[in-house]
């Protein structure tokens, strides 16, 4: 059996010592010592301000034939405001790429000791000021590419699809305009995916608490072995469930 997982750099675990502890990686595990017999996963990025995203979902599954496809949503392409995305527009392509590289080049030097710290904030502040700031694109655009990738898997007729989001990461420290529509990305997005019959999954809850910050990297943003392993306990069900319907999973199976 195949899992397709269609993710970010959080649920691909890239940023992790092993990145086979990853939740996809575990529930794959899991679901095979279920099935008795192996489930391959194949977690890969997905970025929805590509305007060929359509067109990789669709090589995607041509290539890979999954059994279930899990959808993982991406706020950060409208709700990540950069320096970078700005001078993109506003200069080029070609400008953006050597702003990218001096940034870096800056936060290299900059990036320790407490007053080249304060210095580093300073001027980021400053170039945002100057600059301005963009998304990679409007929050109208990815929800329209995700409602058209949900309606290019409802076609398969022996898949089914989870979709997961929700989740404010590191966002909950933006602006409330950015947080109403992230809030708004999260209801669009469960109804576009219960319109065709696929299980929406909040990821949100997997780390709501006290000790919320426990369950991630020090950026705040992707997860580390104690998230990926209670996101992998919590999404299982709803996987297994999903498989059930297709005959795969027994019915009820934990």
């Amino acid at each position: 059996m195949k899992l397709l997982v269609l993710g970010n750099s959080d649920y691909n675990g890239s940023l992790m010592q092993d990145s086979l502890q990853s939740w996809p990686h575990l529930v794959g595990e899991r679901l095979g010592k279920e099935l008795g017999m192996p489930v391959e996963v194949v977690n890969l990025n997905l970025v929805p301000s590509r305007r060929s995203v359509l067109t990789e979902v669709e090589d995607l599954i041509q290539e890979h034939r999954p059994e279930l496809v899990v959808v993982g949503l991406n706020p950060y392409s409208f709700a990540v405001r950069t320096v970078a995305t700005r001078v993109r527009q506003r200069f080029g392509a070609r400008a953006a790429k050597t702003y990218t590289r001096l940034e870096h080049a800056f936060d290299r030097r900059t990036r320790e000791g407490r007053v080249r710290t304060a210095l580093n904030r300073t001027m980021r502040a400053a170039t945002r000021r100057t600059i301005g700031v963009a998304p990679l694109a409007p929050v109208e655009q990815i929800i329209e590419t995700y409602r058209a990738v949900f309606a290019r898997l409802s076609r398969e007729e022996q898949l089914q699809a989870v979709v997961m989001g929700g989740s404010k990461l590191s966002l909950r420290y933006a602006s409330p305009a950015v947080l109403a529509q992230v809030d708004r990305f999260r209801v669009e997005m469960k109804q576009a995916a219960e319109a065709h019959h696929f299980a929406f999954f909040d990821t949100e809850q997997t780390v709501v608490g006290p000790d919320r910050e426990s369950y991630y990297m020090p950026d705040g943003v992707h997860r580390n072995e104690r998230g990926h392993e209670r996101l992998a306990e919590m999404v299982y069900p709803v996987v297994a469930a999903e498989l059930a319907r297709l005959g795969l999973v027994p019915a009820g199976s934990p």
